[in-house]
């Protein structure tokens, strides 16, 4: 009797797609109208970031712990006739009063230890809207890769870090008008998930008897809803509904339409006192690799072979 093959292990890659603003050129920012002058100008950022090499570093809200980034190396390529830049940053997180290391004997962190990698990989697709030399729209696209070894949230903070803080590129926002055209066009939308987030400190809520002695109180909420085949008819009454407001203090209303998702955010700022409005576009792609090909995860080679498909289908699919 033969033994039953034993299945080969796989991971699943995730890959989000984010769009940089979409800009006007109107005076030649570039000095062109082609995909060169737009790879030279991350060139030209990089080689300054590379000559003065200055502090970057990312902390998250209410953490001690920080990431800095260490070194950005540029690696060149093409996506059939479009230059590209796939971006391989060392990154580390320092601050580390807490933790340790293992090998023969328990090594405890501390402050200035580094615990890093250098393998956050990011790639940058020029893209140019209008035929006028003297007037047309461009904008990234970025790729994430994010391998099996990554926490999403670490990754675009490294990422989001580097765009902004040496290429001067930001995420885009979307328009609202523009996103309610896009899915009034849908018709129906097949999933649209909402998420509720509030905290607060009301001692009035706590309810035992040591109330007496309470120094502080925090309570965080959290409720997620998920619908599906939801008519876009109903989108922009959900939209401009605030009565959320009156016991959470951030809403995030996520629309997936294929593998793309269109998350709007609307968040209370106790500071300026008002809300805060953000629309952000992802698309979302995936690669499977087999445990065999896992020593290949960060050759050049190997990552630009897994992200031009999705680069191509991603401009097919818009």
């Amino acid at each position: 009797m033969e033994k039953s093959k034993v299945k080969e292990k796989y991971y699943k890659i995730k890959v989000p797609v984010y769009s940089s603003e979409l800009l006007d050129n109107k005076k030649g920012l570039f000095g062109g109208h082609t995909y060169e002058h737009m790879v030279k100008y991350v060139d030209l950022k990089l080689d300054k970031y590379s000559q003065t090499k200055p502090k970057l570093s990312r902390k998250r809200r209410n953490k001690i712990k920080e990431i800095e980034i260490e070194n950005i190396e540029k690696i060149e390529g093409k996506i059939g006739d479009v230059p590209i830049r796939l971006l391989k940053i060392s990154a580390y997180n320092t601050n580390l009063i807490d933790g340790f290391v293992e090998r023969e004997e328990k090594i405890k962190l501390n402050k200035n230890d580094k615990l890093g990698s250098d393998t956050h990989f990011m790639l940058l697709y020029p893209r140019i809207i209008g035929l006028n030399k003297e007037e047309y729209q461009y904008q990234w696209k970025i790729l994430l890769y994010e391998d099996p070894t990554k926490e999403n949230r670490e990754l675009v903070g490294v990422c989001k870090t580097v765009l902004e803080k040496v290429f001067q590129i930001k995420f885009c926002n979307l328009k609202l008008d523009r996103v309610l055209k896009m899915l009034e066009d849908r018709r129906i939308i097949s999933e649209l998930k909402m998420q509720f987030y509030s905290q607060s400190n009301d001692a009035n809520e706590v309810e035992n008897s040591l109330k007496q002695y309470l120094v502080k109180s925090n309570l965080k909420k959290i409720k997620v809803e998920k619908f599906e085949n939801v008519p876009s008819a109903n989108i922009e009454e959900l939209i401009s509904d605030d009565i959320y407001e009156n016991n959470y203090q951030k809403r995030i209303i996520s629309f997936f339409i294929n593998k793309k998702e269109i998350k709007l955010t609307n968040q209370f700022l106790e500071a300026k006192e008002k809300i805060q409005n953000t629309v952000e576009e992802i698309f979302n792609s995936e690669i499977v690799v087999n445990e065999s090909e896992t020593d290949s995860l960060f050759e050049t080679k190997f990552i630009l072979e897994k992200l031009s498909p999705i680069i191509e289908e991603y401009l097919s699919e818009n």
